[in-house]
């Protein structure tokens, strides 16, 4: 069975990318930080590394470096969430999605970024916005799981901003699920996109 040693300091993210890589049948290694990663890698080499750069202990590029030396085979996917990189995603993604229209005075975040305090003082500072058609500075908050409607987590695990990928991924695949076993509901839907002029 091929092996994943995730190196991932938050849990949420651990738990997220153990739950998919376990859907595929892989087996699932995990380190919180940069010294652990080490010593399991050399403890037994994986198949495949996924490795956030920002770690406590030993930072990722310098895992990366000690990896390719002792078995450079092994490929390697980098997770970075750098600030300055996710804010340029976002103001072409805004753009992109404005086409010239004034845009909404409030930002949410949500996600496995979100909580970088780099991201949230680079927003709040609103360099990244500027030439973006906002009718005044917007506001930014972070989504939390109870803002999320359709969807309660009975375990008390979910809590963070960084839980909302998760639990929106959770909702469609229930939504999903649902509509699926609706026949009632499928054949409506047939019905209506076959009169649709």
């Amino acid at each position: 069975m091929d092996t994943v040693l995730v190196i991932e300091d938050s849990r949420a993210m651990q738990r997220t990318l153990q739950r998919l890589f376990e859907a595929d049948s892989l087996q699932v290694q995990i380190a919180s930080d940069g010294i652990a990663g080490l010593e399991s890698f050399r403890n037994e080499t994986p198949s495949v590394v996924v490795l956030d750069l920002k770690l406590p202990r030993l930072s990722g590029k310098e895992l990366c470096r000690v990896f390719k030396a002792h078995m450079p085979s092994v490929p390697i996917v980098v997770l970075s969430a750098d600030a300055e990189v996710l804010l340029q995603g976002l103001a072409l993604s805004i753009k992109e999605l404005s086409r010239g229209e004034r845009l909404p005075t409030s930002i949410f975040l949500c996600g496995g970024g979100s909580l970088l305090p780099e991201l949230t003082l680079e927003m709040v500072k609103n360099n990244w916005a500027a030439g973006l058609p906002f009718p005044r500075e917007p506001r930014i908050r972070h989504l939390v799981p109870p803002d999320v409607r359709n969807l309660t987590d009975s375990t008390g695990q979910l809590s963070s901003p960084q839980d909302i990928a998760p639990m929106g991924l959770a909702n469609h695949a229930l939504r999903t699920e649902a509509e699926e076993r609706d026949t009632v509901n499928t054949v409506m839907r047939r019905v209506l996109g076959g009169i649709k002029v």
